[in-house]
């Protein structure tokens, strides 16, 4: 049984998986060695997380955490969610020569190739004896072969409906109506807010989605067999019929206020999450070629006579795409897409095809057309272009991705890939907003000496106004400590307490700068923003270490100023006699 979103969520109780969601980003470490998983999850405290997966059973889970309630803890949720979006690294098993087969490069062969020179060759009798074992030991190959050998009757495949998504759509909405009738009072009665009490606010929303999801459950399983049975078109339209029984369903109360969102929208979001589950299982099923194009055409053609119909054929992009995995499908679809003016509508799944036949014309001529108003589709392109070594184009691509998105998103790729003998520049550009989005010097002296004067002085005039640390930096490396003093006293003048985090300067890295230099004036300078500190401080802990760090700086004096530091300290203590916290922290000083 694979390490999957329903297993977790079946091993977990609702609060644990939803704490093991929030506990995604602690996750470090995560290795897999064979089919065992080990990782180290940060919290309180470090905890070690091991999870076996196993072919014929349900993986075995291991969490050093102290607890001990109902299912696994938030610790495994969190390790199972990284290992589902493959955020591990593989550790290499070593492999006895004496085990290894000389045809174990056949696996690596297309599958077509693999068919004609490897399966077919071999002997009549251990095709024989093989294909009898897989039918023996899996009813759904089985099933599967029994719906891909049926009579044909029709090269081009004919729609023909099914009452399925009528009934479909009149069982789920039956049900979800139950949902649209609860009252806020029914969540706050006794037991049902204790179930959720310590959810940060969102219990009530928390406890509508649970319900949701169970009533998707029992549907999820159904579609699930369909397509595990070969039965592509019921599963498909079992599918739309879920779609359709999510449409128009509105909360009955303020329930919506707690929300958010409306009942649609949480019941469609509910119902996009099985799609993508059920969307890897086709990817394992042996489907004919007529009932996969039979499946798409009913999508396609339903959308075309609906009010929505651009809001319907997106919903169901990602499906399209799971059917479509074969060559041969995806360059019909093409052919379909396009004569229906899809292409765009649908234009992940233009591209996922486009890839699929290995047409790179046709693959960068869509992406084109959308880049420059998509994110995603834009990183793609780009992406493409250096696969195939297009660098003029990728430099175009790359200007205009420079352009368009002005949030500076692509900064960091772009400054990695950008190449000076290309495009000048845009690689001064690149380097020159990385160094402000980041404060990072090196960045700015990359691409000095390619700076006309005109340019250098507008960098380090807007540096001055709008990112005071780099202003800063760039003094120090000149050389110019005087101008940093000169800073600072400007700065300083204009303070209040508390001024390093008010205004972003990182005033104590500055007068670390000039302070062997400039001591007394630094001296007074520190003082000054110290005591101004001290007299507004809060009088806990956290506000005696952030006081104190005022005088950081000063550790750093030359040893004939250090008579001053010790007598400010001395003061200090004297003042604060009574509050033994603070003479902690400032004894760390």
């Amino acid at each position: 049984m694979a390490i999957t979103r329903t297993w977790l969520k079946s091993a977990a109780n609702p609060k644990s998986f939803s704490k093991g969601e929030n506990c995604y980003d602690d996750v470090d470490d995560l290795i897999k060695n064979g089919n065992k998983y080990s990782a180290t999850v940060y919290g309180t405290d470090e905890y070690d997380v091991l999870i076996t997966d196993s072919a014929f059973d349900e993986p075995t889970t291991y969490c050093s955490c102290p607890y001990d309630y109902d299912g696994i803890c938030k610790h495994i949720v969190a390790v199972g969610l990284n290992i589902i979006d493959g955020n591990f690294e593989e550790e290499d098993i070593k492999v006895s020569e004496n085990n290894q087969s000389s045809d174990m490069t056949a696996l690596k062969l297309p599958t077509a190739t693999f068919y004609e020179d490897f399966f077919k060759p071999k002997s009549k009798k251990i095709r024989k004896a093989f294909l009898q074992q897989l039918f023996a030991n899996d009813e759904s190959l089985r099933r599967q072969f029994y719906e891909f050998s049926k009579p044909k009757e029709e090269t081009t495949p004919s729609v023909k409906e099914s009452n399925l998504i009528e009934k479909t759509a009149k069982s789920l909405m039956k049900k979800l109506e139950k949902i649209t009738a609860l009252e806020p009072e029914d969540f706050y009665s006794r037991g049902r807010y204790n179930d959720y009490h310590y959810d940060e606010g969102d219990g009530y929303r928390d406890w509508i989605e649970e319900k949701i999801e169970s009533i998707f459950n029992p549907f999820e399983k159904e579609a699930l067999l369909f397509i595990q049975n070969g039965e592509v078109q019921a599963a498909t339209e079992f599918l739309i019929g879920l779609y359709e029984g999510c449409l128009g369903l509105e909360f009955e109360n303020e329930t919506e206020d707690y929300m958010g969102d409306g009942f649609e929208s949480v019941a469609l979001a509910q119902l996009d999450s099985l799609i993508i589950r059920l969307n890897e299982a086709l990817k394992k099923v042996i489907f004919h070629e007529n009932d996969v194009k039979t499946s798409i055409l009913l999508i396609l053609n339903r959308q075309a006579n609906r009010e929505d119909a651009f809001v319907f054929i997106s919903f169901f992009e990602s499906y399209l795409m799971a059917l479509s995995i074969r060559p041969d499908i995806a360059k019909w679809l093409i052919k379909e897409s396009s004569e229906r003016h899809l292409t765009l509508d649908l234009i992940h799944l233009t591209l996922a095809n486009a890839e699929t036949i290995d047409d790179d014309t046709l693959w960068i001529d869509s992406a084109e057309k959308l880049a420059h108003g998509k994110e995603d589709i834009m990183q793609l392109l780009l992406d493409k272009y250096l696969s195939l070594n297009r660098l003029t184009e990728f430099h175009k691509a790359a200007n205009t991705a420079f352009t368009f998105f002005e949030r500076g998103s692509f900064v960091p790729y772009l400054k990695s890939k950008v190449l000076k003998e290309y495009d000048t520049d845009l690689y001064i550009k690149v380097h020159l907003k990385s160094a402000k989005m980041k404060s990072e010097l090196k960045d700015f002296l990359k691409v000095r000496s390619l700076l006309t004067p005109e340019m250098e002085s507008e960098f380090i005039r807007s540096s001055k106004k709008d990112n005071q640390n780099l202003y800063v930096d760039i003094l120090n490396d000149d050389g110019d400590l005087a101008g940093i003093l000169s800073f600072v006293k400007e700065q300083n003048s204009q303070s209040h307490s508390y001024y390093y985090h008010s205004y972003g300067l990182d005033m104590s890295k500055a007068l670390t700068y000039i302070i062997k230099q400039y001591p007394d004036e630094v001296f007074k300078i520190v003082q000054r923003q110290a005591l101004l500190a001290f007299d507004n401080m809060k009088m806990d802990r956290q506000g005696y270490a952030q006081a104190c760090a005022y005088l950081k700086p000063l550790k750093k004096l030359p040893d004939s100023h250090k008579p001053n530091f010790n007598t400010l300290l001395q003061t200090l203590r004297e003042r604060f006699k009574t509050r033994p916290a603070f003479l902690d922290e400032l004894s760390k000083i």
